[in-house]
């Protein structure tokens, strides 16, 4: 095409509805839906009674002793084995749609909805691996020093985060959001103030990534908390 704006929106349309074919296959999404539902309900008996996956998560949090956190640790390893069979399917499946669409493979399909080169994003992680390699030393040998640890293992994480100080919810303020968005928008030219904002808050499902937008007449944003 001639005209490089109606171009690059034609790709994007393109990727959107790429995006909208993947992410709304009700096969892939009903396997998923069922793989996290049954991870989430797999009962363990712990300490004489009977839990359930969060659960043993928040004790592997929260145990102090090492040799009990190793032994939960190898609990949660046994049971996300249990789904190794159906998590294969998955990804296959995910591979197969993204190759009939004439990609390599799900994750080359992914690079392309996002606009991404995989060199920079690898670039991108190893520049970001050197610059808070040292910080990361640093929470390490801190952390073994308040678990009491001569050495820290892979099930000390869970633990180690978990007594880490983060900033409470009361310490940022509730429109903090709008300022970041103003300031992102005037970055790439988008006339934020000319825009009427509405806030609407709804129960999502879970594995949900993308919403319905109407163009040219709005713009929406959803911000999901994890």
């Amino acid at each position: 095409l001639g005209d490089d704006k109606l171009a690059r929106r034609l790709e994007l349309w393109s990727r959107v509805f790429i995006g909208g074919i993947i992410f709304s296959d009700s096969e892939v999404q009903q396997l998923e839906i069922n793989l996290k539902r049954k991870y989430k309900s797999t009962i363990i008996r712990q300490d004489g009674q009977d839990i359930r996956v969060p659960e043993l998560i928040d004790l592997l949090k929260k145990e102090v002793n090492e040799r009990k956190r190793h032994n939960l640790q190898l609990k949660l390893s046994k049971i996300k084995g249990k789904f190794d069979n159906e998590l294969i399917q998955i990804v296959k499946l995910h591979n197969q749609r993204a190759e009939s669409l004439g990609f390599q493979n799900y994750y080359s399909l992914l690079l392309y909805l996002q606009n991404i080169e995989e060199d920079w994003l690898i670039a991108i992680f190893d520049e970001l691996e050197k610059k808070t390699r040292d910080k990361f030393l640093e929470f390490i040998e801190s952390s073994k020093k308040k678990l009491k640890l001569k050495k820290f293992q892979v099930w000390d994480f869970e633990s180690a985060i978990e007594r880490c100080s983060f900033f409470p919810d009361s310490y940022f303020q509730g429109d903090s959001i709008l300022s970041i968005l103003k300031l992102f928008y005037t970055g790439i030219g988008f006339k934020f103030d000319s825009t009427i904002i509405h806030f609407t808050q709804k129960n999502l499902i879970s594995n949900i990534v993308s919403i319905v937008v109407k163009i040219p007449t709005d713009s929406r944003i959803m911000i999901k908390n994890s």
